[in-house]
């Protein structure tokens, strides 16, 4: 969910491909920043399909920045495939089988930070697998199965609140517990 990165998932710091959303970038779905080639939004682009500043063409456009539904979209309302930055989403149907996600929303797929919901997630609100799978979680409020920092609820888990399962560090609330209340 960001920092140091160096390609996946990314929602900012330094990047070096995958599915971005600020920061220093190098290709892949970008949304803001140094880009440098593909699906773009901002910044100092370098060809693929750009939006605005120093851009270096590519175009003949599925997408780049604002009102998204579907393709390789970047920033802002995103939908279907390898989105980035603001709204991903998917408000049903399905919304045309999300993807890649990057940073702010969220909902289904690979996500990565803010509001997240179901799928691989990472940092902020994450939440379960009930919406739409696999559900690695990571870190803030969490909710449902292998999970890691902070408030989690339920399955594997690891610090903070916990509360059941196989647990580990801090209230706990019994299960198989590790370290501190039980």
């Amino acid at each position: 969910m960001g920092l140091f990165n160096s390609g996946h998932t990314n929602t900012g710091s330094f990047n070096a491909g995958s599915m971005n959303t600020g920061d220093f970038n190098s290709g892949n779905v970008n949304t803001g920043y140094f880009n440098s080639g593909n699906i773009n939004t901002g910044f100092f682009n370098s060809g693929d399909l750009n939006t605005g500043l120093f851009n270096s063409v590519n175009q003949p456009v599925q997408n780049s920045g604002w009102l998204h539904t579907g393709t390789n979209n970047s920033g802002y309302a995103n939908a279907g495939t390898f989105n980035s930055g603001f709204d991903n989403n998917a408000r049903d149907e399905h919304a045309e089988f999300v993807t890649g996600n990057s940073g702010l929303a969220n909902v289904g797929n690979y996500n990565a930070g803010i509001i997240n919901v179901g799928d691989h997630l990472s940092g902020f609100r994450n939440s379960v697998p009930t919406i739409t799978g696999t559900a690695n979680i990571s870190g803030f409020v969490n909710a449902g199965t292998s999970i890691s920092g902070f408030f989690n609820f339920g399955s594997l888990m690891s610090g903070f609140a916990n509360f059941d399962d196989e647990v580990s560090g801090y209230l706990n609330g019994d299960s198989r517990a590790s370290g501190w209340i039980h």
